[in-house]
């Protein structure tokens, strides 16, 4: 077998490539996965809590809002409407319930607000959440 020989100059252009090699590795999308997946379980503890809904609009008209209260779960499931599945944040802007066919998107306003934009037939609805926060325990609101 041929024995190589390398100029220092090779040897560290050598060394260089490597090191950008492992770099460039470490950024992969298997890195980012690990770090997406770390980011959506903090996003997802922000976020977790009961939400009760406060603001029903039918074609820019009020209506009684009469929605059972949407539940976000750190576990990354969720509850409402008589649904039960899994939610996903993307990019802390927006809610995706995976079950839901008609409200499957909801825009998040702030870790106290979630609205629903959606239709039923040719009425365009908004339905309007904010968070309920539980006082500590042993404190009451009365």
């Amino acid at each position: 077998m041929p024995v190589i020989r390398l100029t220092p100059t090779t040897a560290k252009l050598l060394q260089a490539g490597a090191l950008f090699v492992i770099v460039l590795a470490a950024g992969s999308p298997a890195g980012a996965q690990s770090s997406k997946a770390k980011e959506s379980a903090e996003d997802r503890g922000r976020f977790a809590g009961t939400y009760r809904c406060m603001r029903l609009e039918m074609d820019q008209k009020m209506a009684p809002c009469q929605s059972p209260p949407l539940t976000l779960n750190e576990d990354g499931s969720y509850q409402i409407w008589g649904e039960e599945g899994s939610y996903e944040l993307v990019q802390n802007r927006w809610l995706i319930l995976e079950h839901s066919q008609r409200r499957g998107l909801g825009q998040i306003v702030s870790a106290r607000e979630i609205v629903f934009e959606y239709r039923v037939g040719s009425k365009r609805c908004k339905v309007t959440f904010q968070r309920v926060f539980d006082p500590p325990p042993g404190y009451s609101l009365s």
